[in-house]
């Protein structure tokens, strides 16, 4: 029938079975219904979502592993966001994991100028630390990245 609130309904049961995802713990499900929809707060249900599915993805992890950890724009379609970053766990040391991103996210040069640079003064450390970091994290995933000198 097309009352003339029909689509609203529609879509606040959309919302209401997102809902039941999340508490389901069914994250990346429950990101996807509530991106889908445009109702109230479920912007930042998605994100959310996201943020609790990727930090799920880091639980009962071994070397070899594939996690998903931060965002960042891959297939040149920036009208559907940033996509999750994919690493690869390279080891698994005190709780601590290091990992390597699964593919090249971007093509950069080691310097800018052609000098001699170390890498504590090259500008590809200058963009991982700053512009790739604030970027790709957002503030609570920032907190779990450990500072190495």
């Amino acid at each position: 029938m097309d009352y003339k609130d029909s689509a609203e309904k529609a879509t606040e049961c959309r919302y209401y079975s997102a809902l039941g995802m999340l508490e389901k713990k069914d994250y990346e499900a429950a990101y996807e219904a509530f991106r889908a929809i445009d109702y109230t707060d479920s912007a930042e249900k998605a994100a959310e979502c996201r943020f609790l599915n990727q930090i799920n993805s880091l639980k009962d992890v071994s070397t070899g592993d594939v996690v998903k950890f931060g965002y960042y724009e891959q297939d040149n379609e920036t009208s559907n966001g940033k996509e999750d970053i994919e690493w690869i766990v390279l080891s698994i040391e005190d709780g601590e994991m290091l990992l390597i991103s699964r593919y090249a996210l971007e093509c950069m040069t080691y310097n800018s100028s052609y000098s001699f640079a170390t890498w504590e003064d090259c500008s590809l450390r200058l963009w991982l630390n700053d512009g790739f970091y604030n970027s790709a994290f957002d503030p609570e995933l920032r907190k779990m990245i450990v500072d190495s000198a």
